[in-house]
């Protein structure tokens, strides 16, 4: 499988993400760079959105835990980028994975 892998430079095991709406991909981009931003250099913090049952969801992967105040902090500033982007901003449900 290993040649597979190097021909496609896929992991087979590893499922394809469903392609994001242009405005979801914006508005995720802007959540990772708001955590770029608020995080200490070396922080792997990642965002992503994906839609199920007609609901968008985020995950957050890699926040330590010392550094959670700064989750919070990252969610409830404005996103950095221009806001008429995406129009107004809905609240997006987050739920504890």
């Amino acid at each position: 499988m290993s040649n597979m892998m190097e021909l496609t430079g896929f992991d087979l095991d590893e499922p394809e993400r469903p392609a994001l709406s242009p405005e979801l991909a914006l508005l995720e981009k802007r959540y990772n760079l708001a955590a770029a931003r608020w995080f200490p250099k070396g922080t792997n913090v990642k965002v992503t959105l994906h839609e199920e049952n007609g609901e968008v969801l985020m995950d957050i992967k890699g926040v330590p835990v010392d550094q959670v105040h700064v989750l919070v902090d990252v969610l409830t500033r404005p996103l950095p980028g221009t806001p008429d982007a995406l129009g107004p901003q809905l609240p997006l449900p987050i739920r504890p994975s």
